[in-house]
């Protein structure tokens, strides 16, 4: 086991040894170019493999990535990488036709839905959580005032549960003074 920790630290007879630092041969594997699909992806993949990989974009502009579109070159430089990695969720529409394209490196995708679900249900998940809170939460219900001096004694709790929020019905009939629909008013 020693020895094959050690193996990355011997130099070859065949090698240079002049003391250039340019970071091409400190021992440590090379594994070539990982290409990416966008910035985020780009910086993510970047943090984890360092040095050891050269890391580069599909886009070469500062195009949206809802908008791009791989040109001829960019799907050669795909398949003349090691590796691709892209976001996923379907962020980048052109991704599928070029992963299974022939010559297409193997790919990752970096953000996936849980137990393999295509896209999240949003309405069924505040339906599902609705109907849990009617069911099983605290009821409460106010009346507000409608009384600016009445404000302070209103207490909403913001703990999960169902509140029933009500505005009292406006009293329009006042002693000595008349609401109907008459001439002059």
């Amino acid at each position: 086991m020693i020895l094959t920790s050690l193996a990355g630290c011997i130099e070859s007879s065949d090698e240079s040894s002049d003391d250039t630092t340019d970071g091409s041969d400190q021992g440590t594997e090379y594994y070539g170019t990982i290409m990416t699909s966008t910035y985020h992806v780009e910086q993510l993949v970047s943090a984890i493999v360092g040095d050891t990989a050269n890391v580069e974009m599909m886009s070469t502009s500062n195009m949206p990535v809802h908008d791009y579109r791989p040109s001829t070159q960019d799907l050669e430089r795909l398949r003349s990488s090691e590796v691709f990695f892209y976001h996923g969720l379907d962020l980048e529409p052109w991704v599928q036709s070029a992963i299974t394209s022939d010559g297409a490196p193997p790919s990752y995708m970096t953000h996936t839905m849980p137990s393999g679900e295509v896209t999240l249900d949003y309405q069924t998940m505040l339906l599902n959580d609705l109907c849990e809170q009617l069911a099983e939460g605290d009821k409460v219900s106010n009346t507000l005032l409608s009384y600016e001096d009445q404000a302070d004694q209103l207490e909403i709790h913001p703990e999960k549960g169902v509140q029933t929020l009500t505005f009292p019905e406006a009293d329009t009939s006042h002693e000595g003074h008349d609401h109907d629909d008459h001439d002059g008013h």
